[in-house]
C-alpha cells in the first residue's frame, strides 16, 4: 500500500509504502518505506492536496501556506510547475484545491477563487480569479461581475473581503460539470454558483472536455444558482448558528450533461455544530435531512462509492461512517487520538483483486480503503466495510493532508507471503509425511501384537493338548493295572 501525507511541521510530503498489517507501534512487526521530498519549511506547509493527470502524467498537487501552488511529478517527484499567488496574505489560507478536466481550483477563506487552465502549460497556464464573497451590498443580484483589472485592485479587494466576518471553509468544485461550485462557511450558508466563461469544448480536433473562455480582464463572471435556507430556530426559539466545514456533491452522473435545462443536485455538508445535512435543490432551500452526529465540532468529510454514505472526523478524534439514507451512524473506526484533520477513500481496481461474486459479506468488501490523519503525527489506514485496520504508521509530524496512491500490496511483501506460504505447504507436506509414518508404524505394532497374540493362544492349545494326553495315558495305564490283579 502506497500513501501520500503532508508533514505540517516540515511542510514536506512524504510517501509512505507499507505492507498490510504494518503497526509501527508494535516491536517485530515490518517497517514502512518512507520518501520525504519537497521540504519548504512549516511557514510553507501543505494546506491541500490532490492528484492530477496532464496528457497521460500523473501529478501532486499542493497549496502551501503563503500562496503557493505546485505540481509535482507522481514518480520523480521532481517540480513540474510552481505558481505564486502575490495577492494572498499570510492570514489568508487554502480551504479549496481540486483538479477537473484539466482546470486546477483553488480557493482561500477570504473567497478568493482562482482557475489555473493547464491544458497548454508548456506556453504558460493561464490564470483566472473571481471573488466568491460579496465585497458589497450592491452586487446581491443573481449575476455578479468584478471589474477591476490590476493588480493593485486585486490587493484592495482582498483587503475588503479579510475585513469582513464572513469566511469560507467549505468549498467544492462538481466533478462532471466545472461550471459549478458549492461553497459556504461561518456565517455563510451554503450556495451554488455557476462560472459563466467555463464551458464545455464541442471541438472535437481538442482534447479538452472543459475550456475557459479567455477575456482581457482574467476575471470570471458568476451566476448565484441556488443558496440554502437556514433550518427552523431551536426550542428556545433562537437563531441555529450557521458554520459549514466541508460540503460534496451526490449522484454526480445525474446531472453531468453542462446543457441541461433543469439543474437540480444534491449535497451533503458537515458543520462545525456536529451536524450532517443533506439538500435537495429541486425541493427546498431547507435540508431535507439534519442530524446531529456529535457534540464535537466536524472538521472533516468524504463520501464513499455509493453516494448513500458518508466518513466524518471530528476534533476529538472520532471517525465514523454515517448512512444518509437512515440517518444512523454505520460503525466507528477507532484509533485516533487528537483532531482528525484529513479523510481519504480509495476504491481497487478490480482487476487487482480476486472478487467473489459468491461472497457477499467479506471479499468483495476488501478493496475499500479509507485513510485518516490528524494531530497524534498517525497515519491510520481502514478497510471501509469491516472496520479492520489495515496499516499504522508514525509520520513524526502533525499530518495536514492525506491521500492513498496505491492499495496494492508491495512486491516484496507479496513474495515474502507466497514464500511464507510454499514454507507452510511443505511443512504440511512433511507433516504429512510423518503422519503416513506414523500410522505405518502403529499398523506394524499392531500386527506385531496380533501375532504375539496368536502364537501364546497356539501354545495355549498345545499344552492343554499334552494334558489331555497325558490324561489319557494315566487312565489306560490303570485300567492295565487292574487287569493284572487277581
Amino acid at each position: 500500500m502506497k500513501v501520500l501525507v503532508a508533514a505540517e511541521d516540515s511542510g514536506s510530503l512524504k510517501e509512505i509504502s507499507f505492507p498490510p498489517g504494518t503497526n509501527t507501534s508494535i516491536q517485530g512487526t515490518s517497517e514502512p518505506d518512507i520518501t520525504t521530498f519537497a521540504t519548504a519549511g512549516r511557514t510553507s506547509y501543505v494546506q491541500r492536496l490532490t492528484l492530477a493527470s496532464i496528457k497521460g502524467k500523473d501529478y501532486i498537487c499542493v497549496a502551501r501556506k503563503g500562496g503557493v501552488v505546485e505540481l509535482y511529478d507522481q514518480d520523480s517527484h521532481e517540480l513540474f510547475f510552481s505558481q505564486v499567488q502575490q495577492s494572498v496574505v499570510a492570514e489568508d489560507a487554502f480551504i479549496g484545491l481540486q483538479f477537473v478536466h484539466g482546470l486546477l481550483f483553488t480557493c482561500t477563506s477570504a473567497g478568493v477563487l482562482r482557475v489555473i487552465d493547464l491544458h497548454d502549460h508548456k506556453r504558460g497556464a493561464e490564470i483566472y480569479t473571481t471573488n466568491l464573497v460579496e465585497t458589497s451590498s450592491s452586487s446581491s443580484g443573481s449575476n455578479i461581475h468584478h471589474h477591476h483589472n490590476n493588480n493593485n485592485n486585486n490587493n484592495s479587494s482582498n483587503s475588503n473581503i479579510l475585513q469582513q466576518t464572513r469566511s469560507i471553509s467549505a468549498f467544492r468544485v462538481h466533478p462532471q460539470r466545472p461550471n459549478i461550485v458549492a461553497f459556504g462557511g461561518k456565517d455563510f450558508e451554503l450556495e451554488i454558483n455557476e462560472l459563466k466563461n467555463v464551458v464545455a469544448n464541442n471541438d472535437e480536433r481538442d482534447d479538452a472536455r472543459w475550456k475557459i473562455i479567455p477575456n482581457d480582464s482574467k476575471i470570471i463572471p458568476r451566476q448565484k444558482l441556488w443558496k440554502a435556507k437556514n433550518v427552523k430556530n431551536d426550542e428556545l426559539d433562537l437563531r441555529v448558528p450557521v458554520w459549514v466545514s466541508d460540503v460534496w456533491f451526490l449522484d454526480v452522473d445525474d446531472n453531468a450533461a453542462a446543457d441541461s435545462l433543469n439543474d437540480h443536485f444534491r449535497l451533503v455538508i458537515s458543520t462545525r455544530f456536529g451536524h450532517v445535512r443533506v439538500y435537495e435543490t429541486s425541493s427546498s432551500r431547507k435540508p431535507i435531512l439534519n442530524v446531529e452526529v456529535g457534540e464535537h465540532p466536524l472538521v472533516a468529510l468524504t463520501v464513499t462509492d455509493s453516494d448513500r454514505e458518508v466518513v466524518f472526523g471530528d476534533t476529538h478524534g472520532t471517525t465514523a461512517r454515517f448512512s444518509l439514507i437512515t440517518g444512523r451512524k454505520l460503525g466507528h473506526y477507532v484509533g485516533a487520538g487528537g483532531s482528525v484533520l484529513s479523510l481519504d477513500t480509495f476504491i481497487e481496481s478490480s482487476n487487482k483483486t480476486n472478487n467473489n461474486d459468491d461472497d457477499d459479506d467479506g471479499e468483495n468488501h476488501d478493496n475499500k480503503f479509507i485513510a485518516t490523519g490528524g494531530l497524534d503525527r498517525f497515519l491510520r489506514v481502514y478497510r471501509m466495510q469491516s472496520r479492520e485496520l489495515v496499516g499504522k504508521v508514525y509520520v513524526g509530524t502533525k499530518v495536514s493532508a492525506v491521500k492513498i496512491l496505491d492499495a496494492s500490496e508491495p512486491e516484496a511483501a507479496q513474495q515474502q507471503t507466497n514464500n511464507d506460504g510454499n514454507a507452510n505447504d511443505n511443512n504440511d507436506d512433511d507433516d504429512d509425511d510423518d503422519n503416513n509414518n506414523k500410522k505405518s508404524g502403529q499398523k506394524r505394532r499392531r500386527l506385531n501384537h496380533d501375532e504375539q497374540e496368536g502364537s501364546e493362544k497356539q501354545q495355549k492349545i498345545k499344552v492343554e493338548s499334552n494334558d489331555d494326553e497325558s490324561d489319557d495315558d494315566e487312565d489306560v495305564w490303570k485300567l492295565l493295572k487292574e487287569d493284572e490283579q487277581p
